[in-house]
Formats: C-alpha cells, structure tokens, sequence
C-alpha cells in the first residue's frame, strides 16, 4: 500500500480443520481531518464468511502470493552468516 494512499481493501482468506475456506474482506480508509489525512485508520467489513471451494482457495493465494512478495528467509541469511559462506568486509 502506498503511504499516501487514503483507502485500501484487505482480504483475509482462512481454512478451518474441516477444509472449509471462508474470505473476509475489510475496507481502509485513513481518516481525514480538517482537510488532512492521518495515520489514523477507520475500517468498514465488505464482506464476510464467503465460502470457497479449494481450487478458488488455492487461486486466491497464489494471487496474493504474486502481489506480494514473500519477505526473504531469514533462517538462510543466518545459516550462510553461522558457516562463513557470507562475503565479509575489506579490511
């Protein structure tokens, strides 16, 4: 989300024990005061419980996944850091 975006949706895709997958979809909007935005946020439920099958549950992750980026694995940093295989400075 861009930091001088004044709305933006979230969509919260859960899976139950029972492989049901249901889609929650909330609506941002920062608040905007005397003619400002603020770091204040309202949010507004667009949608709830929508039940999904779980070709359209997989679909969707894959989507979100493209959208955006899985942050990178700090577990392989630290193990190439712990081995010495990491470049160190010039001394």
């Amino acid at each position: 989300m861009p930091a001088d975006a004044l709305a933006w949706y979230r969509a919260d895709l859960t899976t139950c024990e029972n492989a049901t997958h249901a889609l929650r979809v909330l609506q941002f909007r920062r608040r905007v005061e005397s003619g400002k935005a603020t770091e204040r946020t309202e949010d507004h439920e667009v949608l709830k419980h929508l039940l999904l099958s779980a070709t359209e549950a997989r679909s969707l992750r894959s989507t979100g996944e493209k959208l955006v980026p899985a942050p990178p694995k700090l577990a392989g940093l630290l193990a190439k850091a712990v081995t010495g295989s990491m470049k160190k400075p010039a001394a």
